[in-house]
């Protein structure tokens, strides 16, 4: 199922810093590899747990301010990983990419970005989401 990458309402305008599908179209592999990496950090944040603080009220309100405010980073990072990721596919199919060449650069990428940062589970996780994003976009192209 092919998505629509730009933001705002579908008028051809977006607010700044978010994807487009002319700023998509041009993602290179640095493009996706600083993505990749802001998504990978968001995983890895999201399971950080808050310091504890002696009042037991106090502690549980950080910690669901703390989860919400993870919630949040994590999902607006797995939406710019996502569109990186497509964008990126869209090229190397456009450049006569076979989809195996594609899975192994796209696989390298995200290995290239997480060393130390995500645990096994947690990469793995990250590097399903990137390859069926990968598949979904190549055959959208």
């Amino acid at each position: 199922m092919r998505q629509d990458t730009t933001m705002g309402g579908g008028d051809g305008r977006s607010e700044p810093g978010e994807p487009t599908a002319a700023r998509a179209a041009s993602t290179n592999a640095v493009e996706l590899h600083a993505s990749l990496a802001r998504f990978a950090a968001a995983i890895a944040t999201a399971n950080e747990r808050p310091e504890r603080g002696p009042p037991l009220r106090a502690q549980a309100e950080s910690l669901l301010r703390a989860v919400a405010r993870r919630r949040r980073e994590n999902v607006s990072a797995r939406t710019e990983a996502q569109a990186a990721v497509a964008a990126f596919v869209a090229r190397l199919r456009a450049d006569g990419t076979p989809p195996e060449r594609m899975l192994v650069v796209v696989k390298a990428a995200v290995r290239d970005v997480t060393p130390g940062v995500l645990s096994q589970g947690q990469l793995h996780a990250m590097t399903e989401d990137v390859v069926r994003w990968s598949i979904e976009a190549y055959y959208a192209a």
